[in-house]
């Protein structure tokens, strides 16, 4: 198993948690600074779910992906399990807030669809993002590390209760992604064809997390009784892999928001270009 466990490169792992890390901070920065620049973007209660989602990919950026980095390319001989804990942590957590996000996506854009009204979307922006954060700041590491009473990071990162951790994974990714592949089809018997379009930036980001993150969530329900300390029937590099490729959602969801004219044009006008015609159709 411990020759099962090393078949990747370490350091190439590595290496991609570090560009992860750079261009997420670099691009989610981007986003929180464009929306918040402009008094338009601000004024809008979409913009103002976008802002947390990026926020959410910011901690990523910085905390998440630069645990790993440290841990596939500095490994401690006597490995500190408590960064790993937090990394985790902190992921479900975001992972949590972003797809409940992108959920309020989808019900704020219903909501201008049947009767605009710019200040209500902001304000459920506003009070929808605060409310989500709060709640599964609160939730996922009590869920995460409630189960055992021993001591140390090591028993809570690999010994915790499964039925919990099953039950986390359905509240934090399984029911929301059943939510938003649902939200994509109710719009269309409730306004008809044409008014249900929802905007492509939305359905691009929803679509990348939940495709990046499923075949990890679903090893993880297949497998739930089987820890870094036992056999499994297949490779424990698997995991690490998908893991990976979910985390690179922190550089690809920003670029999903180029998709929308408003936040392209607000992104040029910081940048000191002006929008070219072909950007502006």
């Amino acid at each position: 198993m411990a020759k099962d466990r090393y078949l990747i490169d370490e350091t190439a792992m590595g290496a991609f948690y570090v560009l992860f890390a750079i261009f997420g901070t670099i691009f989610n920065c981007a986003v929180i600074a464009t929306v918040l620049s402009s008094s338009n973007l601000r004024s809008k209660g979409m913009f103002i779910i976008i802002v947390c989602i990026s926020f959410a990919g910011l901690l990523q950026s910085i905390f998440v992906n630069s645990v790993f980095a440290h841990i596939n390319l500095v490994p401690p001989s006597t490995q500190d399990w408590c960064p790993t804990l937090g990394a985790l942590v902190t992921t479900d957590v975001c992972l949590a807030v972003t797809m409940y996000c992108l959920i309020l996506l989808f019900v704020n854009h219903l909501i201008h669809q049947r009767s605009p009204n710019e200040s209500r979307e902001r304000n459920m922006g506003i009070i929808g993002s605060i409310s989500l954060s709060v709640l599964f700041v609160i939730l996922v590491p009590v869920m995460k590390t409630q189960p055992w009473s021993w001591p140390g990071c090591y028993w809570l990162l690999f010994m915790s209760n499964y039925n919990i951790r099953i039950g986390l994974t359905v509240v934090e990714f399984l029911l929301p992604a059943f939510l938003l592949c649902v939200g994509r089809i109710i719009p269309i018997f409730i306004f008809g064809q044409r008014s249900s379009v929802v905007p492509t930036p939305i359905v691009v980001a929803a679509l990348m997390t939940v495709v990046t993150n499923m075949p990890g969530r679903i090893l993880e329900i297949l497998h739930v009784n089987c820890s870094y300390s036992e056999s499994c029937d297949w490779s424990l590099w698997l995991p690490r892999v998908l893991q990976m490729i979910y985390l690179g959602n922190v550089v690809v969801i920003p670029l999903s928001w180029l998709l929308d004219n408003e936040f392209r044009q607000s992104l040029l006008t910081i940048l000191g270009l002006r929008p070219t015609p072909e950007l502006l159709l």
